[in-house]
């Protein structure tokens, strides 16, 4: 098998025809498909049209891979690829007819590429029945198979409203999704229970429910949100009030900032920000500094989404407060947003704390190192950095003593 790689022509063709009747050898076969050596190319399809005849389903799993790597190069010839695909259409549909349900069960269990590969070839070819291809999606646990397993479906099976309802209410986010596109694309119109997929963990389904619940039924999706969030409160309410509300709706939102409930409190969070941007930066202030890492956590993904600076001296202090809490690394991390002469006197002063981690004593000395020139700093600022220096130069290297020196000489006012 290894010979057909070899760089010399005839080898690889006498290496092919000792493959001919090989266990395991259509993929090395349809590979040559590619060869840069036009009878080697002819040689290679031919040898993989009698190998498709004997080999096993496996065998043929095997080669889908290959298949699609050649019929993506530039070398091969479009009427052999062709003649391939249907040859390998027929046969896996007769093989696959034939097989009991555990080897069909089987192909989840491939490895990702070539399982992949069959999925695609059962979206584009008609060689399962509804029932088996509905076998494969509930065992399949990856994302992409899902998607490929549903899409098959609705490409092979003919549309179903009472099926695809039944689809809608699948555990799998994105079967529901695929589902309820194809569904709209189908009925081209609303239908009686789409308000209840406005409620779905999914963001994106409750996004495509919404745009059609817009154009096909004129539906206000900010007063239904508003309405539900009085009569019966969740986190999926909460994120449509955040993701259809307007900046007068962020006080709607806060009364749940105070909820116990972690994802409650969460959720709303997110909400509020979305609605009220940068205004709310003396809510997430307050909650930089939740006990519940959840939530001062996400409070800082706010800052940070919302260009919000408190100032260097502030989350100085802060940082000092939680140098040993799970929030130490935030501070710091916003503290290194801040101007660059601002921050430089409190970068110094932690450069000389011994208890750093050694990526923190990276980050702090990537922050002084950088530095920028069309700043200014006033007399009393320069003093202090001077000082800092002074306290420390047997600490901060003196390369970077020199620069922050010399630097200060550019940017000092008066």
């Amino acid at each position: 098998k290894l010979g057909t790689f070899t760089g010399n022509g005839y080898y690889r063709q006498q290496c092919m025809e000792r493959l001919r009747d090989a266990e395991g050898s259509l993929p090395f076969l349809i590979l040559r498909m590619n060869d840069w050596v036009e009878p080697i190319r002819e040689k290679a399809y031919k040898l993989s049209q009698q190998r498709m005849q004997k080999c096993g389903l496996c065998e043929f799993f095997q080669s889908l891979p290959m298949l699609e790597k050649v019929r993506d190069s530039r070398r091969r010839a479009d009427t052999h690829i062709r003649s391939l695909e249907i040859q390998a259409e027929t046969l896996i549909r007769q093989k696959l007819q034939s097989a009991p349900n555990e080897a069909l069960d089987e192909i989840h269990n491939y490895e990702i590429q070539i399982k992949n590969a069959v999925y695609r070839f059962i979206n584009r070819n008609p060689v399962l029945k509804r029932e088996r291809m509905e076998r494969l999606l509930a065992l399949e646990r990856t994302g992409y198979g899902k998607m490929l397993l549903i899409l098959a479906i609705f490409n092979h099976v003919h549309y179903d409203p009472l099926l695809a309802e039944q689809y809608l209410h699948s555990k799998s986010a994105i079967v529901r999704y695929h589902t309820l596109v194809y569904r709209y694309e189908q009925e081209h119109d609303a239908w009686p229970g789409l308000q209840a997929m406005l409620l779905d963990p999914s963001v994106r389904i409750r996004d495509y429910a919404a745009y059609i619940l817009k154009k096909r039924a004129n539906m206000d999706v900010r007063a239904f949100y508003l309405k539900e969030l009085e009569r019966n409160p969740s986190k999926y309410v909460l994120s449509g009030v955040g993701e259809h509300g307007t900046k007068s709706d962020a006080g709607v939102i806060r009364p749940y900032l105070e909820d116990e409930r972690e994802q409650i409190c969460k959720t709303a969070l997110v909400a509020y920000g979305k609605l009220a941007g940068p205004d709310g930066e003396d809510i997430y202030r307050l909650f930089l500094f939740d006990p519940r890492p959840v939530i001062a956590r996400q409070a800082y993904r706010c800052v940070q989404k919302y260009g919000i600076s408190y100032g260097a001296k502030p989350l100085y202090e802060a940082y000092l407060q939680n140098r040993s809490g799970f929030m130490a690394d935030y501070f710091l991390r916003l503290l290194l947003k801040e101007p660059s002469w601002a921050r430089l006197p409190y970068l110094l002063l932690l450069y000389r704390d011994g208890n750093l981690t050694e990526k923190q004593r990276l980050d702090i000395t990537a922050g002084i190192c950088e530095r920028h020139m069309y700043g200014s700093v006033s007399g009393q600022e320069a003093a202090l950095i001077r000082n800092l220096l002074e306290q420390s130069q047997d600490i901060i290297p003196e390369h970077i003593c020199k620069g922050i020196l010399f630097d200060l000489k550019c940017v000092e006012r008066g």
